[in-house]
């Protein structure tokens, strides 16, 4: 609402943001080696020159710019009040540290005193949350006074128009204020729908509006009256005034989509990756340089591994597989081998290993006779996993995202399954929310599904983090490893 100057607005807001931002990491840098702290906290090197942390001002700007945005702080505020703002802040400020703290592991030509990333970590959600507060008390003591107060009308009586109520209650800021609601012909005078009185009928439209004088009218109609808004809009378009449309589309509004402008068209676009833009380069931030740590960290434990599955049984130490990750395209998932040479999981064992020629493809089971001794341990604990650090390094994966199938089953489900080829709108994930809530393996396909679904639409960079942690806590070894 009131958005004419919506995107001038989140670019100076943002500019305004960040440079807030950059100046709480200054004043941290003096205050940590002012006089007065450093008698109370002494110093065990030099003072580092300023122009040492100037350097890496542009760098800041870029995390806190990707964080913020991962966390919608940018966005409009259409719901909640200002204590879950400053979740959000608090929430990206922790995005922030880690990606800064990541940065300047790597950044080894110069160190860094942890006591500023400290002061900074208190400074920044507090200059930040005093921006919105202040931006907030403002535009709540203007309209108090009677400025940029907005009248509307809505004409419709169903499920738009009453979404459409309870969004403008909960958001006094836009200072809209309803005047009432024009039903259809049925429709009695008088009746209160969520307290919004029904003030006149469609038939007698021209007199409600000069009874009722309004700012806007919104026209939120169902979709099978779809074909009275063209006459709608052309009688209140011999009016000074605006005219909004509120589309019912259903069920099909509960997944992800976006409006955009095709050269004055306006396109209602379903199913669009959540990740995209600057989302996209933070989260393949993120991955890089997390999947690079850990593969230098584990390298002897990868190799320790390595070489006990060569010892154990014959045949390769990696096994390939083909997975489908983002917009159906293939790659080859990288696994330690945990089955006896010649079978894997995507077919029966071969003749001479027990099974009949040409058993059909399946998921492995409790006491697979494929596994070896050292497979079973390696799958039971998710360690046969790790080589796909590689995948996320090559951008063929990522850390978190909906786990990868094979495209044998892909084909059955993408059939049966309502909406199970959204997963393929974001790379593939070593793990995910599914799998860090017990769905995993020979589990609910339509369970595993609706948690993939539901990281879609509520995705974020510390939601990543979240699933990481859950990952690292609860998510290596589970019954149905196997």
């Amino acid at each position: 609402m009131l958005r004419r100057h919506h995107r001038l607005w989140r670019t100076v807001f943002a500019v305004v943001d960040v440079t807030l931002s950059l100046g709480a990491f200054l004043a941290a840098y003096l205050l940590r080696f002012h006089p007065a702290v450093t008698a109370h906290f002494p110093l065990q090197a030099p003072i580092p020159p300023l122009t040492q942390y100037v350097r890496i001002l542009p760098v800041l700007a870029l995390i806190l710019l990707i964080s913020n945005t991962s966390l919608r702080l940018y966005a409009p505020r259409r719901e909640g009040p200002l204590a879950t703002e400053l979740a959000d802040i608090l929430k990206a400020t922790v995005l922030t540290l880690v990606i800064l703290t990541a940065f300047l592991f790597f950044e080894r030509s110069q160190s860094y005193a942890r006591g500023i990333i400290g002061i900074f970590a208190v400074l920044n959600p507090a200059a930040a949350f005093a921006l919105r507060a202040s931006i907030r008390g403002t535009l709540r003591y203007a309209r108090r006074r009677g400025f940029n107060l907005r009248h509307a009308l809505l004409i419709g009586t169903g499920r738009a128009a009453q979404a459409l109520i309870h969004r403008i209650r909960r958001n006094p800021w836009t200072g809209l204020r309803i005047v009432g609601l024009i039903g259809d012909r049925a429709e009695p005078l008088g009746r209160l729908i969520h307290g919004v009185p029904v003030v006149g009928t469609l038939d007698r439209l021209e007199e409600v509006l000069v009874k009722h004088p309004a700012d806007q009218v919104f026209i939120a109609l169902p979709p099978h009256r779809a074909g009275e808004v063209e006459s709608l809009v052309s009688t209140l378009s011999q009016k000074l005034i605006d005219i909004r449309i509120v589309p019912d589309l259903g069920v099909l509004l509960s997944l992800n989509y976006q409006t955009v402008d095709f050269d004055g068209l306006p396109i209602v676009s379903l199913w669009e990756s959540p990740i995209s833009g600057w989302s996209a380069v933070g989260k393949r931030v993120m991955d890089f340089v997390l999947a690079l740590a850990g593969i230098v960290v584990l390298a002897p434990f990868l190799g320790l591994i390595a070489l006990l599955v060569k010892c154990s049984s014959r045949g390769p130490v990696l096994y390939r597989q083909e997975r489908m990750g983002l917009d159906g395209r293939l790659f080859s998932m990288l696994k330690f081998r945990t089955m006896d040479h010649g079978v894997g999981p995507e077919v029966g064992p071969r003749v001479g290993h027990g099974a009949a020629q040409g058993e059909e493809a399946g998921w492995t089971r409790p006491n697979d006779p494929r596994c070896t001794g050292l497979g079973r341990l390696l799958r039971r604990t998710s360690l046969d996993e790790l080589p796909q650090l590689f995948n996320v390094l090559a951008g063929q994966m990522s850390l978190v995202g909906p786990r990868p199938e094979r495209p044998v089953f892909i084909e059955k489900f993408r059939r049966s399954v309502p909406l199970y080829m959204l997963r393929h709108k974001v790379k593939a994930g070593m793990t995910g929310w599914a799998q860090v809530n017990g769905w995993r393996g020979n589990t609910s396909l339509k369970k595993r599904i609706q948690y993939d679904l539901y990281y879609l639409e509520h995705w974020s960079l510390l939601f990543d983090v979240k699933i990481l942690a859950m990952t690292v806590v609860r998510g290596l070894v589970h019954p149905n490893a196997y």
